[in-house]
């Protein structure tokens, strides 16, 4: 059973990014970065596996060495043949001659196993998978739930990348058995994919099962939805035995499924429903790991291992990343998790009314099943910290109100009104004045409870909240915010130091919890709002700290990914307007704690 390939970087990448897969050692190319690693204690605790293999197909290599940790198992020399290794009658698909090494996998049942070579000439060749005996096979059929709307470009990235491997062979020219188990159900709330010809041209041309599913613009969480029971009226008919959730705009490498499809289908029958969870990496640095895996606990999403740089091998075989024992503490987020079909019931599927905590809520239901994460099982997306949230943040209040109700509800009674009101406050000494609006509006609208939540339209208020916002605050060009010389100089000066993107030490002080501290000036002043104001003007990012905006009469939020701006003055209205909606939010949640909730 094929378990896991042997990755390169692709055409492109960076020597950075080289690292992900292996790392030069003198002579020696070691095989040891993230996505080449083969993890022992997951496989052994979840997985029937008699013996491990290394299938490689090689040319213009003297030696290879099999590792476990940092020490060699077995040396092979392939010039003279001590320690001789299996060596197939046939050639391999290239060409050139195809051995099988054999790992003590029984005898070491933690840490990593990887292995590293010594090439005997420049124009090297090394090919090949790590494969497995097993005395049983689970049948397994996966089908890809992705959600889109409108993002043509990224879908067709994906699934020409996905029919482009599925045309592939291994070393033994044989072609994956996965990609005939799988089926892709492209759920588009822009209902424009259907229209797209070179969409259509693919559809005609791949191996794969892909299918356009139309459907109405529910958000994220509703297209999910339709893709839930779209795989549940299915099941029977096609196998499906698991559902794959997956963002339209995150980019993976195919081999994802070779992962998943192994995994799955040496599973143990103790294990056979635990959950499949995806790493999340970035897009401008390949080898920061964003997230591998996080809970929810007091209002934050909580990341034991953010920003993680994979290109060092201490990072990849720490504890965290090899251990399983928060395999019922952890959720999976949707930009890559799949699920066994028991999980996806028609009494279990999320409503189509979210857009933020979705996933959570749903992961957060099925941590009895267990979840665990794989290297090589991640996708690579864009960041998250240079645009505003936007509308966002109405659903970020609502919905984080909604999952302490469900997880944590002594603790929301407790403490819901001064988070909020703490929340509303940030907003407000930032001149986020539409952000205020929102995060008034998700709290009352989470007092309102699930009747009227259930009762509402999604679609409808969603347009209704991108109004709102772009009446507040509407983004455009610095060509047309209509600045002053000496304020378009501030601005463009500002915009022009970002470039296309940000250091990993930038990124890393936005994820700090010190950016949100504020000296006892600032708070007894309410961020300078009772002192007199400074007249230049100050250009703020998602990046900033909340207090930034100091003493500052006039703001321009920019943001660095759309390169468009907007300008906010401080209002006093807006104030007096903060401070009555505190009081009717106190008024609300004291009322609320008597009458009980509506949830």
């Amino acid at each position: 059973m094929k378990l896991q390939s042997i990755l390169y970087p692709a055409k492109g990448e960076s020597t950075d990014d080289e690292q992900l897969y292996f790392h030069r050692d003198g002579e020696w190319i070691n095989v040891d970065g993230y996505l080449n690693l083969f993890y022992l204690e997951k496989h052994h605790k979840y997985c029937r596996l008699n013996e491990l293999f290394l299938e490689l197909e090689l040319n213009g290599v003297r030696k290879v060495q099999l590792m476990h940790e940092g020490d060699c198992v077995y040396e092979f020399d392939l010039e003279t043949g001590s320690e001789k290794a299996s060596t197939c009658s046939k050639l391999g698909k290239h060409g050139f001659k195809r051995y099988t090494l054999k790992f003590p996998y029984s005898e070491n049942k933690k840490g990593v196993f990887w292995f590293r070579i010594l090439p005997s000439s420049d124009d090297f060749f090394c090919a090949g998978h790590y494969s497995a005996t097993t005395d049983f096979l689970n049948d397994v059929r996966i089908a890809v739930n992705i959600c889109t709307f409108k993002r043509e470009k990224y879908v067709l990235r994906n699934m020409k990348a996905l029919s482009d491997w599925a045309k592939s062979a291994d070393i033994d020219g044989r072609q994956f058995d996965v990609a005939d188990k799988l089926n892709v159900f492209l759920i588009d709330n822009g209902q424009t994919l259907e229209d797209n010809a070179e969409m259509n041209d693919l559809l005609q041309d791949t191996r794969v099962q892909i299918e356009i599913i139309p459907n109405a613009n529910t958000g994220g969480c509703g297209g999910f939805s339709r893709g839930m029971k779209e795989a549940i009226s299915r099941r029977t008919r096609l196998g499906i035995t698991h559902l794959l959730m997956m963002d339209d705009d995150a980019v993976f490498n195919p081999d994802i499924f070779v992962r998943l499809y192994g995994f799955l289908s040496t599973l143990r029958n103790e294990y056979e429903e635990i959950t499949v969870g995806g790493a999340l990496m970035r897009e401008d640095y390949r080898y920061i790991q964003h997230a591998n895996g996080e809970w929810f606990s007091k209002y934050k999403v909580i990341n034991d291992n953010p920003l993680c740089d994979m290109r060092v091998f201490e990072n990849c075989t720490d504890d965290l990343m090899t251990g399983t024992e928060k395999e019922h503490k952890l959720y999976g987020a949707w930009w890559c998790c799949c699920y066994h079909m028991n999980a996806i019931t028609k009494e279990n599927i999320p409503l189509p009314i979210f857009v933020h905590h979705d996933d959570i809520q749903f992961g957060m239901k099925q941590t009895e099943r267990g979840i665990v994460f794989l290297n090589g099982v991640c996708v690579w997306h864009q960041g998250f910290e240079l645009v505003f949230p936007g509308v966002k943040q109405y659903y970020n209040m609502r919905n984080t109100l909604i999952t302490m109700q469900m997880y944590e509800p002594e603790y929301l009674k407790k403490t819901m009104l001064i988070w909020s009101i703490r929340r509303y406050i940030g907003m407000l000494i930032s001149y986020r004045y539409a952000d205020c609006e929102f995060v008034y509006r998700g709290f009352v609208d989470f007092l309102r409870g699930k009747e009227w939540l259930l009762d509402s339209d999604p679609e409808m208020l969603h347009r209704e909240l991108m109004e709102i916002y772009k009446t507040i605050n509407n983004f455009v060009s610095i060509d047309e915010m209509g600045l002053e010389k000496s304020s378009r100089v501030i601005v463009m000066k500002k915009a022009e130091g970002f470039g296309d993107i940000i250091s990993p030490d930038l990124l890393r002080e936005y994820y700090s919890s010190e950016r949100f501290n504020g000296s006892l000036r600032k708070k007894i002043t309410f961020n300078g709002w009772f002192l007199p104001p400074r007249k230049k003007l100050r250009v703020i990012t998602p990046l900033d700290s909340p207090w930034d905006t100091f003493r500052y009469k006039e703001v321009c939020l920019y943001e660095p990914a759309s390169k468009k701006g907007t300008l906010v003055r401080r209002s006093n209205r807006e104030l007096f307007k903060g401070i009555s909606r505190i009081f009717y939010m106190s008024v609300l949640a004291m009322r609320w704690k008597i009458l009980g909730c509506k949830w």
